[in-house]
């Protein structure tokens, strides 16, 4: 019987970028692998380009949300491997980036613009406290989102 074990999490892991440059040199060598794999025909394999784990979730019938493990944000800006990522207009996107401290907003298309708001791990703490912790911090972005005025 396999035991899922949660070590929990220091501040030195979520804030030491090496640990994402690391990470993303292994992601690295994803691709050219699987395109070596997709060239050969007896392989029979086809590949898609994966940098990042997460899930998307509607939000209030309004937005879609991408809750993700962002290797780059988290190289970039060092806050968390964690990000609420939403493609939304320019003015929503400016209003609640001011809204969330390390909120970042990123070139998009169309006039709208990804938002990335970091989603704080609690550290040093068992795994449920870890997860009810982010869901607070998603809904208060999710509710945020709900109320922002288009545009």
């Amino acid at each position: 019987m396999t035991t899922d074990v949660f070590s929990p999490l220091s501040a030195v892991e979520l804030t030491d970028a090496r640990v994402p440059r690391r990470l993303l040199n292994y992601g690295g060598l994803i691709d050219p692998i699987a395109d070596r794999l997709v060239a050969d025909p007896a392989a029979g394999t086809t590949a898609a380009n994966v940098r990042q784990f997460g899930r998307w979730l509607r939000v209030h019938d309004k937005f879609d949300v991408h809750l993700v493990v962002s290797l780059t944000l988290w190289r970039n800006h060092g806050v968390t491997p964690l990000w609420c990522n939403c493609h939304t207009p320019e003015g929503v996107a400016r209003r609640l980036q001011a809204r969330f401290d390390g909120a970042r907003v990123e070139e998009g298309t169309g006039g709208w613009l990804n938002l990335c708001i970091p989603i704080r791990l609690a550290t040093g703490v068992e795994r449920d406290r870890v997860v009810g912790d982010a869901v607070r911090q998603m809904r208060t972005i999710t509710d945020e989102l709900r109320d922002a005025p288009s545009g």
